[in-house]
């Protein structure tokens, strides 16, 4: 049976969220209540994300020169990838956020060939339209649907190892075979009783992983980074 890793990347792999630092250089504050509306789950992050980028129109090369100059990744991130490839794990990115954001930062840090699901956003003379390519018709919530992609690769015969920290990683945190999770994700998942390992950064990850730590839920649920 494969070990596949299926990560979110923006506060994930990223230390700060790429969403959040384009709206906030070019949205003003008041997407803000936007956000509190999705976290209040009065909708979905679909139709939140269009709202809150309906606030701003930057160009393109002003998103990239934000990203390029202003994010930055997980210190532990890439030696993470390089115990991937040694000990077999398959990885995949999740995002609720956008494939320019994923291929900026990468490319910034050199990482090249990683397998990714995220959304689109297009640049039109009317402003910023942003299109879901992963959507599901069952799931109303989230533009990506993660836990259909989850739930994929499983039936290919896959052990799923989800890596997340906020309100799009809630649905495939549920259906996850062993969860690592950290911020908003965390909280979520010790108020709803749900099994996971507490994380800081891929170095931890890595240090849980390499253990060989069991996918039994009784087990990983006792242990604590």
């Amino acid at each position: 049976m494969s070990k596949m890793i299926l990560s979110d990347f923006d506060g994930t792999i990223t230390v700060e969220d790429t969403l959040v630092k384009i709206l906030n250089t070019f949205a003003g504050p008041s997407w803000h209540r936007i956000e509190e509306s999705i976290k209040r789950e009065e909708f979905g992050n679909r139709i939140g994300l269009k709202k809150e980028f309906s606030l701003c129109n930057p160009s393109k090369e002003e998103i990239v020169k934000v990203l390029t100059d202003e994010i930055e990744i997980d210190p532990g991130f890439k030696s993470f990838l390089e115990f991937c490839n040694r000990d077999g794990y398959q990885f995949n990115i999740l995002s609720g956020g956008f494939s320019l954001c994923i291929d900026t930062v990468l490319k910034k840090y050199g990482i090249k060939d990683i397998p990714y699901f995220a959304n689109t956003l297009n640049f039109k003379s009317t402003g910023l339209e942003i299109e879901y390519p992963y959507s599901a018709e069952e799931c109303k919530e989230c533009g990506n649907c993660k836990t259909m992609h989850l739930r994929k690769f499983r039936s290919q015969g896959n052990v799923i190892i989800y890596i997340g920290d906020s309100t799009t990683d809630r649905c495939p945190a549920k259906f996850a075979d062993l969860l690592f999770a950290k911020g908003e994700l965390e909280q979520y998942c010790r108020k709803e009783k749900i099994a996971h390992i507490p994380f800081h950064n891929f170095f931890d990850i890595r240090e849980c992983l390499a253990q060989q730590v069991t996918l039994d839920v009784e087990d990983y649920t006792q242990l604590h980074i």
